[in-house]
This record gives C-alpha cells, sequence and structure tokens, in this order.
C-alpha cells in the first residue's frame, strides 16, 4: 500500500512539474542589415524561447534601425505570434506590437491628402526548393522566392515611381512544428497589403523554423537612373532543446498596459490648453494641411 501512495504521489509531482517547465527550444539569433545607402551595418542581437504557442524574444543588441525596440526589453506570445507584446521590464509596461498601429498612421497621413501611395504590377514566385546543409546538427530544406513590385508615390504634388524587386532566401528545419516559432526569423512585412497577401502565399508554405533568411531588396528609379541595394541576414548561432519554465510566457500581473504609438495622445501633451474644437492630434492638423488649412 505505502509503495501505491508514493508511486502516486510521484505521478502528481511529474503532472505538476509539467505546468511549469515543459519541454521547448532555446535559440540565439543575429540580424544584420547592409546596404548602398547605409554608412554602417546595422545589428541585431536576440535570445529565444519557445514552447508550444509560446515564445519570448529578448533584445540582448539593437541597432540605430530599431530603437523603440530596446536593449533589455522582450516580445511575448501565446498564440503563435498572432498576439504579441512588447515589455519592457524596467519600467513594468507592456505594449500590444501590431504593425496595423504603424500601417494605421501611414493610412491617416494618407488621408490627409498630403501623401499617396500606389501598389501595382505586383508578382510573386517560387524559384527553388531542394534539400538544405545540415545547419546546428539539423536537417534543413533550402527555398528561394521573388517578390516585385510597382510603388508610385505623391507627395504634395511631386511624385516618384519605383520598381522593388525582393529576393527570399529561406534555409528551413521543417520537423521544428511549434507555432511559437512564428514569431521570429520570418520575412518582415512592407506595409502594403496587395504585395504581403503574395508574400505570405508563397513563404507561408514554409514549415518549421527557419534556420537562416536573406532578403535581398533592389530599388529600381524608373525616371533616373538610380538603384539601390539592401541585404537583411537573420541566422541562428545557437539551437538547443530545453525544459522552460512556463511563468516567462505570462506578462507580470502589476505590469501597466501602454499604447505603442499613440499620436492623437501627443495633442494634450503639446497643447494643454487648447480649446475643445481645436484639438485632433497630429493626424487632424496634418489633414488641415493637406485640405489647405494649414
Amino acid at each position: 500500500m505505502r509503495k501505491i501512495t508514493m508511486v502516486t504521489i510521484l505521478g502528481w509531482l511529474l503532472i505538476s512539474g509539467a505546468a511549469w517547465a515543459a519541454k521547448g527550444f532555446h535559440y540565439v539569433a543575429k540580424t544584420e542589415t547592409t546596404g548602398t545607402q547605409m554608412k554602417q551595418p546595422d545589428t541585431m542581437i536576440v535570445e529565444g524561447w519557445v514552447e508550444g504557442a509560446n515564445a519570448k524574444i529578448a533584445f540582448t543588441e539593437v541597432g540605430a534601425a530599431n530603437p523603440f525596440l530596446g536593449e533589455g526589453k522582450y516580445l511575448l506570445t501565446n498564440d503563435g505570434g498572432e498576439t504579441m507584446y512588447l515589455v519592457d521590464p524596467e519600467e513594468n509596461t507592456h505594449a500590444k506590437f501590431d504593425l496595423s498601429q504603424l500601417l494605421g498612421v501611414a493610412g491617416a497621413v494618407m488621408d490627409s491628402g498630403m501623401f499617396n501611395m500606389d501598389v501595382t504590377n505586383h508578382v510573386a514566385e517560387e524559384l527553388d526548393s531542394s534539400a538544405g546543409p545540415k545547419m546546428l546538427g539539423y536537417d534543413t530544406r533550402y527555398r528561394k522566392y521573388r517578390t516585385a513590385y510597382d510603388l508610385e508615390v505623391k507627395i504634395m504634388g511631386m511624385k516618384r515611381a519605383d520598381h522593388f524587386v525582393l529576393d527570399h532566401e529561406i534555409w528551413s528545419v521543417d520537423s521544428l512544428q511549434a507555432a511559437g516559432f512564428q514569431a521570429w526569423m520570418r520575412p518582415r512585412k512592407t506595409g502594403f497589403d496587395a504585395v504581403d497577401k503574395l508574400i505570405e502565399g508563397e513563404i507561408g508554405k514554409v514549415k518549421g523554423f527557419p534556420f537562416k533568411t536573406v532578403t535581398v531588396t533592389t530599388t529600381e528609379g524608373k525616371k533616373k537612373d538610380r538603384t539601390t541595394t539592401t541585404t537583411s541576414t537573420t541566422e541562428v548561432s545557437e539551437f538547443e532543446e530545453s525544459n522552460i519554465d512556463d511563468a516567462i510566457f505570462r506578462l507580470n500581473p502589476d505590469s501597466r498596459e501602454i499604447q505603442l504609438f499613440d499620436l492623437e495622445g501627443m495633442e494634450a501633451a503639446e497643447n494643454p490648453e487648447e480649446p475643445e474644437e481645436e484639438k485632433g492630434g497630429f493626424l487632424k492638423r496634418l489633414k488641415k494641411v493637406g485640405k489647405g488649412d494649414g
């Protein structure tokens, strides 16, 4: 009887232990961006933990191109990257990390009448899919995709037209299927819905966790003989299976939620005594200028 009791207790311990220390993965990845118009490379290093749909990505080194991220801050997701929060442990705050907020700002600027963008002739295609080399002891699959589109920008009467070509190369470990891997190591969005849908339609087919991605963006001016190239390379340098404490995927209950981008709220700080009918923030002022009222 005593033996059965001990076995039962051991079982309880194992079950309860699974709630706080689940099997997961730990990795370190480095992103380096270079370009014909950049004076020096921009570097970012992250440390990531993944378990199922949970992921934490901590920024250990952040270049000048991403100042709002900040060293010491980290991203959290519990649904494979669909919802992400940028956490600042020093300030004990968190903010929803959503590209659509930035795109919403761009849309509001376009609504002001000062700025307009038109994307046409967008195409995407797969150029290669073959066995890749072993990386960190894992078999990889190599894939290459190309996306191209024309972009015309009009700013206060001035017009500029460019042709963009994005070449994506991906070396992925298809056997690593945890949803949390989707939170990082994927080509970033362009901000143009039609183009992003094309990219997702092709790159969305990639399964598993990319150990390396290379994106080369070439921009060709249509009116002048100008060509610029930007190359962004992200590669995993360390990867291991690890028992992970579930607590690292939870927000501090005392953390204060803030808005990452709050342009309308800027008005109160800039003009606290402004009459109510004149308030409306940065976006309202843009619309006034666009209509010739400012």
